[in-house]
């Protein structure tokens, strides 16, 4: 009797992954440096970290957000946000908010000079250690950031930081509010959480 034995494939972002979370890197290869995993990673003092791109069931939260940002005065003046766009935290750290505001001037002044965004929101997951995420506030506010959305889809919640004493936690019609950098962008965590509902026929 003949016993074949079958080779166990080991998926290929696996491998891939597990080359590179950890993996150490100048910062201007990291600059220069696309990943092809799936993953998009922040510097750390020359060391990647591994976080999860925006997931396709979070795309609503954005398109969400967007809607409402769409109807600001920072819009109608050439603002825009942006989605995991990096930016340079310190010296030693490069992070890749999931959304990022940037004014029209801070737009243009972007060709010559590195601009730190005063406003950021993060999509928090289940497999985001909350440790991490606290630390990353206390550092984005070090930065010069001023305010800072943590949105959380399981909770329905939305977590505001301004400083690392006071939280605003905002659920169901709660107003999340932007301000002072964009005070006339608010929205409820009802509406963030909200997806479109179409009716599909003929497929």
């Amino acid at each position: 009797m003949t016993i074949s034995h079958k080779r166990q494939q080991v998926p290929i972002v696996s491998l891939v992954e597990r080359r590179t979370k950890g993996r150490k890197m100048s910062l201007a290869a990291y600059m220069n440096w696309k990943p092809e995993d799936g993953y998009k990673y922040e510097w750390n003092d020359g060391v990647l970290e591994q976080r999860q791109m925006i997931k396709q069931e979070e795309f609503s939260i954005v398109r969400n957000l967007k809607q409402a940002f769409y109807r600001t005065e920072a819009f109608k003046d050439g603002g825009d946000l942006y989605t995991e766009f990096g930016c340079r935290t310190s010296l030693t750290q490069v992070r890749v908010p999931d959304i990022s505001f940037y004014s029209a001037e801070e737009i243009d002044a972007a060709a010559h000079k590195e601009i730190v965004p005063r406003f950021v929101v993060e999509i928090i997951s289940p497999n985001d250690a909350s440790e991490r995420t606290h630390l990353k506030v206390h550092e984005y506010l070090r930065a010069g950031i001023t305010i800072i959305w943590q949105i959380y889809p399981q909770l329905r919640q939305v977590w505001i930081f301004r400083d690392t004493v006071h939280i605003t936690v905002c659920s169901a019609d709660m107003l999340c509010s932007a301000a002072p950098i964009l005070p006339d962008l608010q929205v409820t965590p009802n509406e963030l959480f909200t997806a479109l509902s179409k009716s599909v026929t003929g497929l």
